[in-house]
């Protein structure tokens, strides 16, 4: 992609999101059934954005009043309308919005266990799409990671959380530098499942393996991994 090319998308956006202050935009409540979809990419055909960028925005603003089901069904649609390029931007974004509500309060625990099953199909979809790709390896060590977490520390989650982080320092090894920083959410992460196993000088070992500067000034991430170095060394001095 050009710098110019990136420019456009930027400026398209502000515009796109000026638009979406108009009261008139989209129906209330918001549908995204076909005909609803149509309606919204005629009304703003002038604006220099591609069919699929225009949903991934319109998934993205409304995402508060949308189910589960009618996120994907945008997405969907958004796969349809776009290029193999878009089509990779679209799953990317896809995923992250499904983290994202993955962590949200507002949602209740049947739809963060719909979200959830829907998280893992999607990304298994991606995979099934990009090959041997390492952040999407990553992303199903961490939520897996996360899940165990959830339900009490469960061995069953965290085996398939190690499976995946294994995975990805499999795949990013050779990689450029965000296969590094891949590698190194992972090493932090395969750190925390060992935390979490008791297992403290394995887990230390992988902690003090942590690049810092991979992890990129994540203040939540650094934070983590110094509470799991503490809890090593308390873990291993009790012994």
């Amino acid at each position: 992609m050009t710098y110019p090319y990136l420019n456009s998308i930027h400026q398209g956006l502000k515009v796109l999101a000026k638009r979406f202050e108009e009261p008139d935009l989209v129906s209330k409540p918001v549908s995204t059934e076909a005909i609803a979809l149509t309606e919204y990419l005629k009304k703003t055909d002038d604006i220099e954005l591609s069919r699929a960028n225009r949903l991934t925005a319109f998934a993205h603003h409304y995402h508060n009043q949308l189910s589960w089901k009618q996120i994907c069904e945008v997405y969907e649609r958004c796969m349809e309308e776009g290029g193999p390029d878009e089509q990779a931007g679209a799953l990317a974004t896809w995923t992250s919005l499904a983290e994202l509500l993955l962590s949200s309060s507002e949602r209740t625990d049947a739809e963060r266990e719909e979200i959830a099953e829907g998280f893992i199909k999607l990304v298994q979809r991606a995979l099934g799409e990009n090959g041997r790709n390492s952040s999407y390896a990553l992303l199903l060590g961490r939520h897996y990671f996360r899940e165990a977490m959830n339900r009490g520390k469960s061995a069953e989650y965290i085996q398939q959380a190690q499976i995946w982080l294994d995975r990805v320092i499999e795949w990013a090894d050779g990689e450029d530098d965000q296969g590094a920083q891949t590698c190194t959410y992972a090493i932090l992460y395969t750190a925390h499942c060992h935390a979490a196993l008791g297992e403290w000088a394995r887990a230390l070992r992988f902690y003090k393996a942590v690049q810092i500067p991979m992890l990129t000034n994540d203040e939540r991430e650094i934070a983590g991994l110094h509470e799991g170095i503490a809890l090593c060394e308390k873990g291993l001095a009790g012994n």
